[in-house]
């Protein structure tokens, strides 16, 4: 489980590959510190115990702007208006 508060750009990973295909599960969470958005991925169908919630990762206002400009660097297409 993690609160995600900025994110660092990484070189190159020469052994990437592609990991196994999980559902996420996206909740909205209004709590006294502010709004979140909290990403809940599953374990893989082939995992001994289904459905249940492997990891969390929550994101503020901040880290979702941040987000979103990665996104859109890597991916502009899915920039607004494009």
């Amino acid at each position: 489980m993690a609160r995600v508060v900025n994110f660092k750009k990484l070189g190159n990973f020469d052994g990437a590959r592609l990991h196994g295909v999980v559902d996420c599960g996206v909740r909205v969470l209004d709590l006294i510190e502010g709004r979140f958005v909290q990403l809940e991925t599953y374990g893989s169908r082939s995992r001994e115990m289904t459905g249940q919630v492997s990891q969390t990762i929550q994101i503020d206002v901040k880290a979702a702007r941040e987000l979103v400009e990665i996104l859109v660097s890597v991916f502009p297409s899915i920039a607004v208006g494009k």
